[in-house]
């Protein structure tokens, strides 16, 4: 086991980018990363992310109605991300412009194509599915790719044990899948 969630991230942020950025990701070892109140910390944290990207599909479906399709709608709604957090980054002392990174290998970069996948895909999920198939969806989509990074390391995260208990987890976001369209 490494000693970061992320071991191939802390070694290119230690190569190329600042040591204290690859400091924050060595966050720990094993399940714990700060113990079982840190894990529900973590956890209430994102019920509040899952409910914003609730949100947020609907919302960029009336953007792209006014704008008269989702490619200007996905296109606002990056530039008031980049926006919003290049401020975010002013705040917190970025003393080097946003734009001015280091050298990346060219298939980091997919990232944004995959954010720009996403919003699209949910615009048009949420006007053909509705909300909660669409994030049903998304979600097993999610715990499918999850189980097979965590099984096999990909993406430079630390393997984990794919056990009965996680693919049953799987199983059942399935079965709401299903159940949602009853």
């Amino acid at each position: 086991m490494g000693d970061s969630h992320c071991p191939a991230a802390v070694e290119y942020l230690g190569q190329y980018g600042r040591a204290e950025d690859a400091k924050q990701l060595r966050i720990g070892q094993g399940r714990g990363h700060g113990g079982l109140s840190g894990m529900w910390l973590a956890m209430a944290a994102f019920v509040l992310v899952g409910t914003a990207m609730t949100m947020q599909s609907p919302v960029n479906a009336a953007i792209s109605r006014e704008l008269g399709g989702p490619v200007p709608a996905v296109a606002i709604s990056f530039l008031v991300g980049f926006l919003v957090l290049t401020g975010v980054a002013g705040l917190q002392g970025a003393n080097s412009s946003v734009l001015d990174l280091p050298p990346v290998p060219g298939w980091v970069l997919v990232t944004a194509c995959l954010g720009a996948w996403y919003v699209l895909g949910a615009i048009w999920g949420v006007t053909t599915m509705g909300i909660l198939t669409l994030l049903s969806a998304l979600i097993l989509g999610q715990m499918t790719a999850a189980l097979l990074i965590d099984a096999t390391g990909a993406l430079g995260v630390e393997v984990r044990e794919v056990t009965p208990e996680r693919v049953a987890t799987a199983g059942l976001v399935m079965a709401a899948l299903i159940l949602s369209r009853a």
